[in-house]
């Protein structure tokens, strides 16, 4: 059940980030400490 709620959530992470086009606020990737950004092509 956590697994399936985890992964909607990272979905809805990358869907709002790539909307966004990049700008990240801090406050919702401080949790990941930017090791999470990397499949990205920064």
């Amino acid at each position: 059940m956590k697994k399936i709620l985890l992964l909607k959530l990272v979905v809805l992470l990358l869907v709002t980030v790539t909307l966004a086009g990049c700008p990240r606020p801090p406050g919702l990737w401080h949790h990941n400490g930017g090791h999470g950004n990397g499949h990205q092509g920064k």
